[in-house]
Parts: structure tokens; sequence; C-alpha cells
């Protein structure tokens, strides 16, 4: 069977997940329906409630009660202008027909979604909807729709830059040349795409799918198409096993994907059955039948039972190959799948045949007959365009190479033109620096020459002054004493008025000099205060480091060892789980560390700014508060909810989370097996006010005075938990800072033994 399983979005596969969480959700529901009973306001959290209805229905597959929340939501929707939860629950619905083989539905729906996310102009939605109509109509098949989805997908996806997002797109597009049995082009586009997930960070299922993929084409490939790779025939069985293997490997890691691993299960049977391995052929299929009976998928899963039945079949074992005949063609009557029923009936007519019931076998062939010409008619009117596609696909794929091209260098152009305004910029500060200094040092030598003018002007007229009183001197010589005296008088007067000129010009210097000195010393003083700051920094960063370079070692040590044990594969199924659990909460552990530290680095970047708006504290915190919900759930450790419905307050309702998560974390880890931790929302004239409280181990009165000064900002010293739980000292500084940002407080009550109260106060 060749596989052609899409790469979607991979947090919506939680719907097939739905077998093993049967009775959680029923709770789930019988709390929101009574909720949903007592609550009457037509508001944000009723349309809240609508939606979390219908999408705990989807993972129960019920289908009926789905839709009419599904209506109800689109409703309500409508009324209150939120067309974001009506594009979401278009998609929904569309998927989860999708997952149940119900195509012509997903598709309307799937249709629908676009046409409400092109009016939101949410283009990675866009993308996402066009990814996962090319990859169902390719299971159809129709590949000449799949490939104007994909391709519409891909040019959605360059254009915002979303890398993983176009590997899988490639991924589509092996899909469609495995359709049109060219596997040597479909390697080529897997490998592309592997080399993406292989450098990107935890994207173990866009990996296994490439690997899984790899297989079954390595394993449909002609002999021309091997000789382009190069291997041999020989060689082809061995190269599929070994991409399945990798493929495994981190199938393993995600859990309950279980269609995955049916896939891969089910092309080693085919391998296996090929090179005469018949146990382990068995061992593979009845492994890939248990796979797909815990998913939704019916197709796959019939697929799956016919695989295992005309392997017994060929065996002569004709009793177990009956029960999984009937069931798959029950299974395509029930769903209207033509090559399910033809496969059906042609594998039944065999089973009679080989038993001796001729006119069942007979009977058989006829209705293997209808639906094989059935099939034919519609396989024929599509081969008449096939050759055409081809070529439309080969030209839309130089057309969008060429276009990646041109992309890549109008990009590195723009990188060019972004470095080159950079270092234009750069100098024109230094230039308006330098330009500043100029004018100050061209400011003081004006003043200067303006003074020496004024002086020089000044004993230009005293000596024209005291020439002509040399002059009338000289001419009244025998004038009176008394107009001597005066001459002295308007002498000494002109004295006066020089000096105290010259005094006042003395003066406007002296207080141009005190001002510049007064300056630079303010600048000495700003640039003492920034290399603090920076000295400061410096420190944090050194702590950082030090927490990352302590913390990380251990668990990269822990899984290389776990590899190591894996390689050897001298280790028991019981062994293998514990120290997949250890292991699994060491690197939960890092996870967290790595999200703080992230978090707390953007907030130290320049122009790191909250949106600050009007939030209802209660709808922003109850999906955070029920994630932690499973955490104090392994202490058996009681979080009681106290925060009243309207509780309003100004401020950015992701950094809110963050705190209020960090806070609720770091509660669960200092309280005990078996305490109690309580949410409190009050209200004040001015401000909004949140208590976190347990009944933990509590601090001392040292550790609550330097929580609780308002310039400590640093990276405090980590405390394991009751349960030997790890921290990184960062989340109480990045609660903090956030509050701060926010025009907000965060305060500390606690005494050792007695538990602690952390208090977030909001503006209204």
């Amino acid at each position: 069977m060749k596989l052609h399983l899409p790469l979607v979005f991979l947090f919506l596969i939680c719907t097939h997940l739905a077998w093993s969480q049967g009775s959680n959700l029923d709770k789930k529901i019988d709390s929101l329906l009574a909720l949903n009973i007592s609550y009457k306001i037509e508001d944000s959290l009723r349309l809240t409630r609508y939606n979390q209805l219908y999408r705990n229905y989807m993972k129960l597959a019920n289908t009926t009660a789905a839709n009419n929340y599904v209506d109800q939501t689109i409703l309500l929707a409508k009324k209150l202008n939120k067309p974001v939860f009506i594009a979401d629950a278009y998609f929904r619905t569309g998927f989860y027909h999708h997952t149940h083989s119900r195509y012509f539905l997903a598709e309307e729906y799937y249709k629908r979604a676009l046409e409400k996310y092109g009016e939101l102009n949410n283009k990675e939605w866009l993308g996402g909807i066009y990814q996962n109509l090319s990859a169902m109509y390719a299971n159809i098949p129709d590949y000449s729709k799949a490939l104007d989805a994909n391709f519409k997908a891909v040019n959605i996806f360059t254009e915002i830059k979303d890398v993983e997002s176009v590997a899988s797109c490639y991924v589509n597009i092996a899909s469609i040349y495995s359709g049109l049995n060219q596997h040597y082009s479909a390697i080529q586009y897997l490998d592309k795409a592997l080399k993406i997930f292989l450098n990107s960070n935890g994207n173990e299922y866009g990996i296994a799918l490439c690997y899984v993929n790899l297989g079954d084409a390595y394993f449909e490939a002609n002999d021309e198409e091997l000789k382009k790779v190069p291997i041999n025939k020989s060689e082809k069985y061995n190269k599929s096993l070994w991409n399945l293997e990798q493929s495994l490997k981190y199938a393993e890691k995600i859990d309950n994907n279980f269609s995955l691993l049916a896939s891969i299960n089910q092309t080693k049977g085919n391998i296996f059955n090929a090179i005469g391995k018949k146990d382990l052929a068995e061992e593979s299929y009845n492994r890939s039948v248990d796979y797909y009976s815990k998913t939704s998928a019916k197709k796959e899963y019939a697929t799956g039972l016919l695989s295992l039945a005309n392997f017994y079949i060929a065996e002569n074992q004709y009793i177990k190959a009956e029960p999984l005949v009937t069931e798959a063609i029950q299974i395509g009557n029930q769903n209207k799948i033509p090559s399910l029923q033809r496969d059906g009936y042609m594998a039944s007519t065999t089973l009679n045949e080989k038993q001796g019931r001729y006119n069942d076998a007979l009977r058989n062939f006829k209705d293997y007959i209808l639906f094989k010409e059935q099939i034919f008619n519609e396989e024929k009117e599509r081969e008449i365009t096939r050759k055409q596609m081809q070529l439309d696909f080969s030209i839309k794929e130089r057309d969008y190479q060429t276009k990646q091209q041109l992309t890549d260098l109008e990009l590195d152009k723009q990188l060019l033109l972004v470095k080159r305004r950079q270092q234009e910029l750069l100098l024109k500060q230094q230039e308006l620096a330098l330009s500043d200094k100029e004018k100050n040092i061209q400011r003081l030598n004006f003043l200067q020459e303006q003074a020496a003018l004024e002086n020089d002007k000044l004993q230009k007229e005293n000596q024209l002054r005291q020439e002509k009183l040399s002059a009338k001197l000289q001419q009244e010589q025998a004038g009176q004493q008394l107009l001597v005296k005066e001459n002295k008088i308007k002498l000494n007067r002109n004295f006066s008025i020089f000096f105290g000129m010259l005094a006042v010009v003395l003066l406007v210097a002296a207080t141009f000099v005190y001002l510049a000195q007064r300056k630079t010393a303010k600048l000495n003083k700003l640039v003492l205060v920034q290399k603090e700051e920076l000295e400061k920094l410096g420190r944090v960063k050194d702590r950082i480091f030090s927490v990352v370079s302590h913390d990380m070692r251990a668990p990269v040590n822990s899984l290389m060892a776990f590899i190591n044990l894996l390689e050897n594969g001298n280790v028991s199924e019981e062994k293998l789980k514990r120290y997949s659990a250890n292991l699994k909460n060491s690197l939960g552990y890092t996870s967290n560390m790595m999200e703080n530290l992230l978090n707390w680095a953007s907030s130290q970047l320049e122009g790191y700014k909250p949106v600050i708006e009007k939030i209802d504290v209660l709808e922003c915190l109850t999906e955070v508060i029920d994630t932690q919900d499973i955490n104090a759930g392994q202490k058996n450790i009681a979080i009681n909810n106290q925060i009243p419905a309207n509780l309003m307050c100004r401020a950015d309702c992701d950094m809110l989370s963050l705190v209020v998560r960090n806070l609720l974390s770091n509660a669960v880890k200092f309280t005990p097996v078996g305490g109690t931790i309580d949410i409190i929302g009050t209200i004040n004239e001015t401000t909004a006010e949140i208590t976190i409280r347990d009944s933990g181990v509590g601090m001392d009165e040292e550790e609550v005075a330097r929580f609780n000064n308002t310039q400590h900002y640093g990276v405090n010293k980590t405390t394991l938990g009751t349960n030997s739980e790890k921290g990184t000292g960062i989340g109480l500084s990045l609660c903090k800072t956030f509050i701060h940002l926010m025009n907000g407080s965060l305060f500390l009550k606690s005494r050792p033994a007695n538990g602690s109260a952390f208090t977030i106060r909001l503006p209204k």
C-alpha cells in the first residue's frame, strides 16, 4: 500500500486520542453543560464554552452533538462580531470530517474556513488549510486539485518565510509524485523536506513522516528509477527497511501517534512478505491493524484488515482471513468507498474459491466486477488528463523554482540594503555628535572673539575720548580750573564704564565655562550609571550561563545515555519505560527553563512593550490554571480557583498568563503531597488583586525582604522543590519584570513552614 500521509497541523491530531480519554471527556462535558445552563448571558464566556463543547464532542466522535454546538458557536459569534470563532469552527469541522473519511463534507467546510480566514487576512491559517486540502485531494485521489492547493500553500508559506511549512508542502508534492508512480521524484522532494526538519528542533513528526514515505518510495520504485538513485533491486529492501526503522525511532517519541505507527508496520509487512519472512510479515500486519483500530481513520483501518487477510489467504489460513474480509467489506459499504469495496470483494472471491464455495465466489466476483468497472470508468476519465497534468506539474514546478530563486535574490538585496542603511545611520549619528562638539567649540570661539572686539572697541573709544580731551586741554590751557575738574570727572566715569563692561564680559564667559563643566559632569555621571547597569547585566548573564551550563548538562547526558541503551538494544521494556519517564521529566524541566530564559531575554530588549488592554481575569487565566491542574495532580495537590467572573483589569493577557503560570508552578514545586493552592481574585477602589496562596514550605524573612525590594530584578538562587524538582531562579525575576511593565506590583507574604502568598496588583 502506498503511503500518502500529509503533514497537517499536528496539534489537531488529538482527535485520534479520544479512545483513551472517554471518561475524562464525559466529565468535562457534563461540567461545561452545567455551567452553560446556569450562565444565561450571551457573551464571550458563553461563546468559549460552546467552542469547548463541540471540540470535546468531536474527540468523542459524537457528530450530532458536535454539529449542534458548532451551529450555536457560529450564531453567537456572528451576534458578538467574533469572526475568529467562526473561522475556527469551520476549520475544525472540516478537519473532523477529513479524519473520518467524509471528504465532500470536509471540502465544504474547508472552503468556508478559507473564506473567513481570507477576510481576517490570516496567511498562516490560509496556508495550513490549503495544505490540508492538498493532502485530502491526494488521498481521494484527485491530483489536479491536490497540486493547485499545494502550490497555493507553498506561495503563502514562502511569503511569510515559514520554512518548516514549505517542507511540509514538499512532503505533499512527494505524495502526488508517488500517486503518479514517479517515485524517484518523490524521493528527491522527501530528501529536501527531511534536511529542513532535521535542522529544526522538536519536529519529530515531520522527520518520522519523511522517513516512512522514503521507505515506501524505495519499496515501490521500479528498476529504472532505482538506477537513478543509484541502488540495485536487492538493496532497495534494505534501504526501505532502514528508513522505516528511522521513522519508528522518531514516531515512538510522539505520544498516541497511532496512524503513523500503523502505516510504518503495514509497509514493513509488505516488505517482509516480499522477501519471504512470513513470521515477521504477520507480526507487522497485526501491529498495523491494532494501531489503526485506535484511530478514526476507517479507510486505512479497513485497508490494513485486507492486507492481513490477503496474507492469511496466501498462507491458506482461511478461518483467520474470513472475519477480516467481512469487516473490511462492511466498512467499505457503510462509507461508500469504491476502491475498498472492490478490493474486499476480490479478497472474498479468492477466499470462497479456495474453500470450494463457488456460488459465493461467483456472486462476490460479480460485485467485484461492478465496482471495478465503476472505478475503471472514473480512472479512465482521469487518465485522459493525466499526461497533461504531468506537463503542467513540471511547468509549475519550474515556475516555483524560478520564483524561489528570485525571492532568495530579493531577500539578499534587502539584507544588503538594510546593512547599508544601518551603516549610513551610524555614520550620520557619528557626524551629528561631531557636529554638536564643533558647534560648541565654535560658539565658545565666537563669544571670545566677540568679547575681544568689544574690548578693542572700548579701548578705541576711550583712546578717542582721551585724544579729544587732550586736544581740548591743549586748546584751553588757560581754561578755568573747574573745567579741568569736570574733565577729570568725565574721564573717571568713562573708566568706570569701561571696567564695568569688561567685568560683564568676563562674567558671561565664566558662566559659559561653568555650564560646560556642569554638562560634562552630568555626562560623566550618566556614563557611570550606564557602566554600573552593564556590569549588573554582565553578572546576570554570568549567572544565567552558569545555570544553563549546569542544568542543561544533566538532561543532555541522560539523553545520550538513553540513546546508547537503545542502540545496544539490551534493555528490558520495564526499564525502557522507567528511563523514558525520567528522561521526559528531565526534558520537561529543560523546556520550561528555556522558555523562561527566552521570555526573560525578551524583557531585557530595548523597546519591549506590553499591549495593555481591558481583560477579563478569569477568562485570561482559566487555561493556565487548567494546565497546572495536571502537574498538581501528580502530587495530589488541590488547586482552588476563587477568581470571580467579570473581574476586569488593565494588563497584557499573555504577560499575565506567563506570570501566573510561573507562580503556580512555584507553588506546586514547594507544596508537599496532599497540599492546597488557592487562587483568589478581589477588586479595590483603584486596583484588581490576584493572590496565589499555598500551604508549602514558605520562605524566611531575608528571602521575603529581598523579593519585596522594588529595586531587585536579578536572578535568584534556585532551590529544590518538595519532590526534588529543579528550577532556574529566573521565574520570579521574570514575574517582577513583567508586572512592572504592566504598571503593577507583586508582593510576597511568607513564613517558614506556613506557606507563601504572592499578591499581584494591577490597575482596574
